[in-house]
């Protein structure tokens, strides 16, 4: 009973909150969900499809092409276009609305701005490691496309020049330049790549695999032995001072970005299920006069077979042990009803099924009780019928039985059956009375100066008339 206080409490809940607080698009929403107004159109649009009790998010997908999503009761309803005030129903126009959402709430363009600015602040800080360098090696004058070019390269400058024919100084200085063009070839790539993305967000994966690429020139530079410590490098040139961690920034940034847009790749069964939703809430809002109706026929029936029943069982004194539940059920009743009178069909409509519970059980218990009371009626006029046929004669019988039958028979009637159990037990006792008698009227003899009919005929009329009570 305590969790049925509970449902009767939030229905009491509800229908005062649809009397205080009617919904509407001008309340609706968060100030941080919605940034600007929406349009007459819209308010109207989605006007028609809310109840005094409705709760309503309004959520800007894409403010800039007034992609509006609609939140009822906490659901994904339907997207609106703003300018037209009219509901979504194409697949890909959802997709994409959903899609440009991510980007939004991800800071796609701000996140990719700032990507691209980490990386050309990466690409400008080697500029002075990689000039001084180049100068030490005469690779900023001189073509280095084999050794013997390269050694040309390291010949024309003096410090240099007194390494040059060293183990290894030669093809050192030509995997620098091998390098170098690696890198001149990797970055001018990536940032055609990142410029394309900024116009097609589809494109970050192809920038992606750029950056790897990227990356790998980097490290080539970085472990150009020229430049290392290891045991077999030179030292000749200094390090790059270049910041790896404005280029691990910039990795993030972009991982981060193909990570949103995997999301907003995958948005199919989202739209779907914004879709189905739409369309139900369609179907709902054009049978909703239809669904009301019925539901307040249901009601009327109802409400009039549990009254009715309830009076019969009052009238006989009977009734007292499902007074709770028929009170329950008069309360799911009228709230229900006071639900529908407030607009809030659909709320009428969900706690239907909670209704159907309470009326099951107030129907079932007012049921088994009516017909064990005519069972009980049945047996009381079998009775009386077989007693005064003794009393009149027309049998013999054992007159101490009979006058004891028909004592238990009267004290039965005297009692007050106040709960089914109790009508059960009255209706067991009136049967072993009826069979008693049954026995008693079998055992016994026709009286010859009453009966005018042969014994074998008065046998098959009493036997008849033991037919005429209703089997329990």
């Amino acid at each position: 009973m305590v969790w049925q206080l509970l449902i009767f409490v939030l229905l009491i809940f509800v229908v005062f909150a649809a009397t205080t607080y009617p919904a509407n698009l001008s309340t609706a929403g968060s100030p941080t969900v919605l940034t600007k107004s929406v349009s007459s159109l819209t308010n109207k649009t989605v006007s028609k499809y809310l109840e005094p009790s409705d709760s309503i998010e309004l959520i800007w997908l894409n403010e800039s092409a007034g992609m509006l999503l609609v939140k009822l009761n906490g659901a994904e309803t339907f997207i609106i276009n703003d300018s037209r005030g009219e509901i979504v129903t194409d697949a890909n126009v959802t997709v994409k609305s959903l899609a440009d959402y991510i980007r939004s709430t991800g800071n796609y363009s701000r996140k990719l701005a700032a990507s691209i600015r980490q990386l050309e602040e990466f690409n400008a800080s080697k500029a002075s490691g990689e000039a001084v360098c180049k100068r030490m090696t005469g690779l900023d004058h001189l073509p280095c496309v084999d050794r013997v070019s390269c050694l040309v390269c390291c010949l024309a400058v003096p410090n240099c020049q007194m390494i040059a024919y060293g183990e290894g100084v030669v093809q050192a200085v030509m995997e620098y330049r091998q390098a170098l063009n690696r890198y001149e070839q990797s970055y001018p790539a990536l940032r055609r790549s990142l410029e394309i993305t900024v116009a097609n967000s589809s494109h970050i994966v192809n920038a992606t695999k750029e950056l790897y690429e990227y990356k790998s020139a980097v490290m080539g530079i970085n472990n150009a032995k020229l430049l290392g410590k290891c045991g077999s490098c030179f030292n000749y040139c200094k390090p790059y001072n270049w910041s790896l961690a404005k280029l691990a920034a910039s990795e993030d940034s972009l991982i981060y970005l193909q990570y949103l847009e995997s999301l907003s790749e995958n948005l199919g069964p989202h739209a779907k299920l914004i879709l189905n939703e739409t369309a139900r809430t369609k179907a709902y809002r054009y049978n909703r006069a239809e669904n009301k109706s019925r539901l307040i026929s249901r009601l009327d029936r109802m409400d009039a077979a549990v009254v009715s029943g309830m009076l019969a069982l009052q009238a006989g004194g009977y009734g007292a042990d499902i007074r709770e539940d028929y009170r329950s059920y008069l309360n799911y009743s009228n709230l229900t009803r006071g639900l529908i009178g407030r607009g809030d069909v659909r709320l009428a409509l969900a706690s239907e099924p909670e209704l159907d519970r309470v009326g099951g059980i107030i129907t079932f218990g007012l049921s088994k009780r009516l017909d064990c009371l005519a069972n009980i009626a049945l047996l009381k006029a079998d009775i009386e019928y077989k007693l005064a046929f003794i009393n009149s004669g027309a049998v013999r019988v054992d007159q101490s039985q009979a006058v004891q039958l028909q004592k238990r028979y009267a004290e039965a009637k005297a009692k007050m059956a106040v709960s089914y159990v109790s009508l059960l037990y009255l209706k067991s006792d009136l049967e072993d009375i009826y069979n008693s008698l049954d026995w008693l009227m079998a055992s016994g003899a026709p009286s010859q100066a009453i009966c005018l009919v042969p014994p074998a005929i008065l046998f098959t009329l009493m036997g008849g008339i033991a037919f005429t009570r209703r089997g329990i």
